[in-house]
């Protein structure tokens, strides 16, 4: 069973059946409340094991990703390749794109909350390597979700380390880029 917690100053609405759903669509946990490193390590592992489901037979560069929702709920996604590369689907997109279609942004909405405050963080792992940052399309991609979240990564060692989306995206293409220009 999963069920919201409420992040500190922040008032959900009740949600009844929220697990019911399509298996494939739901979060995975809900993430409770602890340190943002115990949290992030179990962000961590939440990746690592979506990475185990990548479909990457032209690179062999299996990736998962793990989305922490504002309201403390975790999807996963993983790297699914296509022999045209230029429609192959990355681990951070398919894991933003699971919690939209799980509902988080609409319950981040009904919270009173807007798009660009949807993810609290981004864990992403590559069975190959330590410290895989995410692409700059991903990094694009995901700032459409706010650029304050949390990329995480592990290190060597396996503990997390992680840097705001913003420093890692300067200069982004935000929303507010294209809404400015809509007269």
């Amino acid at each position: 069973m999963c069920e919201l917690h409420e992040p500190e100053g922040i008032s959900l609405p009740a949600r009844s059946g929220l697990c019911s759903k399509n298996p494939h669509l739901q979060a995975r946990e809900t993430m409770p409340r602890q340190t943002k490193r115990d949290r992030y390590a179990r962000l961590l592992d939440a990746a690592r094991e979506a990475a185990g489901n990548a479909y990457c037979p032209y690179s062999g560069y299996s990736v998962g990703a793990a989305v922490l929702t504002l309201d403390g709920h975790v999807y996963t996604g993983c790297n699914v390749e296509n022999a045209t590369y230029t429609l192959t689907v990355h681990a951070e997109v398919a894991a933003a794109t699971a919690a939209i279609a799980g509902g988080a942004l609409k319950r981040c909405l009904a919270a009173g909350r807007n798009q660009g405050q949807l993810i609290q963080a981004v864990a992403c792992v590559c069975l190959k390597t330590f410290e895989t940052w995410h692409c700059a399309l991903c990094r694009q991609f995901l700032c459409e979700f706010g650029v304050e979240m949390d990329i995480v990564v592990p290190r060597e060692d396996g503990t997390a380390l992680w840097k705001p989306l913003k420093q890692l995206l300067k200069h982004p293409f935000v929303p507010a880029i294209v809404q400015g220009c809509q007269h």
